[in-house]
């Protein structure tokens, strides 16, 4: 083999497998997916071409202009998991300011900005930009356990798949709000009728398979209708916020609170609560009837509660 023939074997496979890589990313644009299934697809096809032992995404909150890390695995980058850092701060924050690839900083800059003061094993990162129509969206991270690890030729690359990885992950965060939407009411913030219907199915499967019992409890709102005809609309809707509040309040974490639409009025709407219990080893009844009833009785407290307190005092009567 003449002098120089390996290397260039092993420049054309890694050629290769660089094309290979960009060409599957892409295919990930026409998928469904959430942000965590859009990366864990993203940093399997990296391991390909960039060695790391930690991968993580950074996503920009535009609203408060942090860095909230939306995924995470490998090495101690778990640790991340959806830990915020504001623009400038570690090491995404400082691409997130500059707009700038950085290779070989020290991971222990993000860990101690996201406030973990645990001793990572990480030695190396890589941290680039992340773009959907010229617009900042975020930063992709990779961790190598060994120091200077990363290379121009690193950078290269990885600012190659991050040309096809932005819109990827962009259309990840669409389909994610797009299902959020689908499955919120939009003025209460509450999960909505199709969202009952999904949860329900599943907690009267859980019911039959385990013998137990599920509750729903279904609560109208008194004088509703005078509101919106004495003092209009956006005070109507003040009220029915104040009342979601105030249910939400009142029930457990893993109690199922839903706003639904009323039949009589086009602006009233009906809030559900569905009482389901713990999981089966703990209570193997997940709700009974004096448990549904007492549920009530506390729902209805809060409710009147917020009702006299959280309004204004001119309608608190209603």
């Amino acid at each position: 083999m003449a002098p120089g023939a390996g290397n260039a074997f092993e420049n054309i496979a890694l050629a290769h497998r660089e094309i290979y890589a960009l060409y599957e990313i892409a295919q990930s644009m026409g998928t469904s997916l959430g942000v965590a299934d859009t990366m864990a697809l993203i940093s399997a096809k990296l391991t390909k071409i960039i060695p790391w032992s930690g991968c993580a995404l950074f996503l920009h909150q535009p609203d408060t202009d942090t860095l909230q890390c939306r995924f995470a695995s490998g090495v101690d980058a778990p640790q991340l998991l959806d830990a915020n850092l504001a623009t400038g701060d570690g090491l995404s924050g400082w691409v997130a300011r500059n707009r700038r690839t950085l290779v070989n900083a020290d991971p222990r800059v993000t860990f101690e900005a996201a406030g973990i003061a645990a001793p990572t094993q990480l030695k190396s990162a890589i941290i680039c930009p992340l773009f959907f129509d010229d617009a900042f969206i975020g930063c992709l991270a990779l961790y190598h356990m060994e120091p200077n690890q990363y290379t121009e030729d690193h950078r290269r690359l990885i600012e190659r798949i991050a040309e096809q990885a932005g819109p990827v992950v962009h259309n990840s965060i669409v389909f994610e709000q797009t299902q959020e939407d689908s499955l919120t009411d939009s003025l209460t913030g509450l999960p909505n009728r199709r969202s009952m219907f999904v949860h329900l199915s599943r907690e009267l499967a859980r019911a039959e398979r385990l013998k137990s019992e599920v509750a729903l409890i279904v609560m109208d709102i008194d004088g509703f209708k005078a509101i919106n005809d004495t003092y209009g609309h956006t005070v109507g809707d003040h009220a029915l916020r104040e009342v979601a509040v105030a249910l939400q309040v009142a029930l457990r974490p893993y109690d199922l609170c839903v706003a639904m639409p009323g039949r009589v009025h086009h602006r009233a709407r009906r809030l559900l609560a569905r009482r389901g219990g713990p999981q089966a080893s703990r209570a193997p009844a997940a709700c009974d009837g004096y448990q549904a009833r007492s549920a009530g009785r506390q729902a209805a407290r809060a409710r009147r509660e917020r009702w006299r307190f959280g309004l204004p005092r001119r309608w608190r009567h209603l």
